[in-house]
């Protein structure tokens, strides 16, 4: 019988989940940054865009678990907790992981082919939290831990109170902080990676009659500029020499005897953008229709 090497599991599960209604949605964020399963990690844990997995950990669990894992990764990565959350986890990097961690093994639990993922038993999971924030679950688990430091070392030591319920906090993933964007301008560059791998990802989801979670839609309900997608799309399709014709020979080949096409420009200088001014569209849409220079 042949056994599969712990890198060869990964891959198998990424592509079982790939192709799967309920997971497909997450494809794209699979692929983003750099999977790998290493020596010397506990369990598993991202820096908002690569994803790594213990040797040890992962070589333990069913195909089943290990696949629960993938999951839980890759949706810290598509609800780019790591980034947006950098201030909890500063503040309190314990309460921070468990709130976030309840998020996305709640969304894995709710997963309705009960086969497709298990959540490992040392998983933190608490359905009275369904539909809420990491945020709102941090606050909460704030006031339910009013013992606990700022630093995360309270008098609660390896447990906290989740709801009535004194809950270890050991053997959970890790988040790595180091990776997190440091300007303005690399934490945009995240967000259209990921905002746009999970809208890629939709099409396929809806194509197989998949759900979005609420979770997932939310983080993909923030308005875009529709200025800075039009400029991108101009910029990209019509970028000059970019067109081959046989109207004028190519000068440099003349020499050689060599008739080749010459690359001819085809650029775009400005545009103008009208807005439909049916009774769908309000006075503010209309406001916003103003000349754009490409």
């Amino acid at each position: 019988m042949a056994y599969l090497t712990d890198e060869e599991r990964l891959k198998k599960g990424h592509i079982t989940l790939m192709r799967h209604q309920e997971t497909a949605l997450y494809g794209n964020i699979m692929m983003m940054g750099e999977s790998a399963v290493e020596d010397g990690i506990p369990t598993a844990y991202t820096d908002g865009t690569n994803k790594k997995y213990g040797r040890e950990f992962m070589s333990k669990l069913t195909d089943e678990e290990s696949r629960a894992v993938i999951m839980h990764e890759n949706l810290h990565v598509a609800l780019m907790h790591i980034p947006r959350h950098k201030d909890l986890m500063k503040e309190d990097g314990t309460l921070a992981n468990v709130a976030m961690d309840i998020v996305v093994n709640n969304i894995i639990d709710n997963l309705q082919d009960k086969k497709l993922c298990k959540l490992p038993d040392s998983a933190i999971l608490d359905h009275k939290f369904d539909g809420w924030s990491v945020r709102e679950i941090y606050n909460e688990l704030k006031k339910q831990n009013p013992d606990r430091k700022k630093n995360g070392q309270g008098n609660g030591g390896n447990e906290i109170n989740i709801n009535g319920k004194q809950v270890s906090v050991q053997g959970g993933d890790e988040h790595d902080i180091t990776g997190i964007p440091a300007t303005a301008e690399e934490m945009k560059k995240l967000e259209e990676s990921v905002g746009r791998a999970l809208r890629e990802g939709g099409i396929l989801a809806g194509r197989l009659g998949a759900k979005v979670p609420r979770e997932v839609s939310a983080s993909l309900d923030k308005p875009i500029d529709w200025k800075e997608v039009l400029r991108d799309f101009v910029s990209t399709a019509v970028r000059g020499r970019d067109e081959l014709t046989w109207r004028r020979f190519h000068r440099g080949l003349l020499a050689n005897d060599i008739l080749a096409p010459s690359v001819e420009a085809e650029t775009m200088t400005e545009i103008i953008v009208a807005i439909d001014t049916s009774g769908s569209i309000d006075q503010e849409m209309i406001g916003k229709g103003v000349r754009v220079t490409a």
